[in-house]
């Protein structure tokens, strides 16, 4: 391989979040991390070139959303996904999760309703919550370790209020990757009752099996009445350089959100942080190549260790995140997060990701297999 996935990198002391929180989260340090949703990976070298290049420059000034950035954008959107969009339908912002308080924000009052399917990602919930909306739960089901959308309950919850569905496209911590008939069957529903749907592709390029379908994609209207979110943050492990895009092809929500970005004066973006996402987008391609490989035999060493245990997991589809099911263990909520503690694994626990999330944990397995070996060992004593 041209590229080195193996060399363990310590992380400690860089005020890095996954290692350097864990004694807030986990209680005690003396933990191998797989919680949040960044990688152990070194960054592409051809990326880190380019950003040393604009450090050695030595000039940090105000920086303009520049057209080779939206170039490289679009062309990899065509390449990867062959969808077509235009620069006038994209803006840049500062995360993915921003944009979603923006969007709700802008298109919905108050009190109305905002649609999630659990488990989900759990910022999805916590923004409808703390921007004072109501949040409707379809929650997903699951059947022999697929999750799939439950269509006639979700029916069944739309009322007058009901103005949203926030998507995740693949789906975080599941890892379907929806299939176009499953989201032409949604943008029905959503389409019936004039329900906005904001979709958050950020996994889009992590996908293990099948294809992409961008939301925009299905239909005309599917793409006249939706948002996408997306970013080069979960591709090329590039999340601390805070940048995304909203991508929208209804002139009118475009203009929307343009405006409400104008008002809080966020219109500009990080020198260093569009060097990254151009570059990423350029030339980030054999990196990712050679990434997918290296996560997909991750995922077998998953399995290795864990099949004919009590702790089972299906092979997501996207993402590097496994979903365990634990419920064979029997324990309570509690009582599993302190048993991976005890063992000296850190995970996130199912049950933050909402409904149908309990007796789950959720490991992250974009690291060197050294570590994956080393946490697995400690996993599979849990599971015996």
């Amino acid at each position: 391989m041209q590229y080195d996935f193996d060399s363990i990198i310590p992380r400690e002391h860089t005020n890095c979040l996954k290692y350097d929180w864990r004694k807030q989260i986990f209680g005690t340090d003396n933990v191998i991390p797989f919680w949040v949703a960044d990688m152990d990976f070194k960054v592409a070298n051809e990326i880190l070139e380019d950003i040393h290049n604009a450090v050695n420059h030595g000039i940090f000034g105000y920086t303009y959303q520049y057209d080779s950035a939206y170039e490289a954008f679009i062309s990899w959107q065509k390449k990867k996904h062959d969808w077509n969009i235009s620069k006038q339908n994209i803006l840049f912002f500062n995360g993915v999760v921003p944009s979603i308080n923006v969007i709700i924000q802008e298109f919905t009052e108050p009190g109305d309703e905002i649609i999630v399917q659990p488990p989900i990602y759990h910022p999805f919930f916590l923004s409808i919550e703390s921007n004072k909306r109501t949040v409707i739960w379809n929650e997903l089901q699951e059947n022999e370790g697929t999750y799939y959308m439950d269509f006639e309950n979700l029916k069944s919850q739309i009322g007058p209020r009901t103005k949203m569905l926030l998507l995740c496209n693949p789906h975080n911590p599941v890892g379907r990757a929806w299939k176009k008939e499953e989201l032409e069957e949604l943008h029905a529903i959503c389409k019936e009752h004039n329900i906005l749907v904001v979709s958050d592709e950020i996994h889009s390029d992590i996908l293990f099996s099948g294809t992409h379908t961008p939301w925009a994609k299905i239909s005309e209207d599917a793409s006249q009445n939706s948002i996408t979110l997306m970013a080069p943050s979960k591709t090329f492990n590039i999340a601390g350089l805070h940048l995304s895009v909203i991508i929208t092809e209804n002139t009118a929500y475009y203009k929307r959100v343009q405006n409400f970005i104008n008002t809080i004066h966020l219109t500009m973006s990080n020198t260093l942080s569009l060097v990254g996402f151009e570059s990423a987008y350029t030339k980030g391609d054999a990196w990712l190549q050679e990434l997918l490989t290296y996560l997909h035999t991750n995922m077998a060493h998953i399995h290795d260790y864990l099949d004919d245990t009590r702790i089972h997991t299906n092979t997501p589809e996207a993402t590097y995140l496994a979903w365990l099911d634990c419920s064979e263990l029997n324990l309570s909520e509690k009582e599993l997060h302190a048993k991976f503690v005890e063992a000296g694994v850190g995970l996130s626990n199912g049950s933050i990701f909402g409904k149908g999330g309990e007796q789950y944990m959720r490991l992250n397995f974009a690291c060197p297999r050294k570590t994956l070996e080393q946490g697995l060992e400690k996993i599979q004593k849990i599971a015996r």
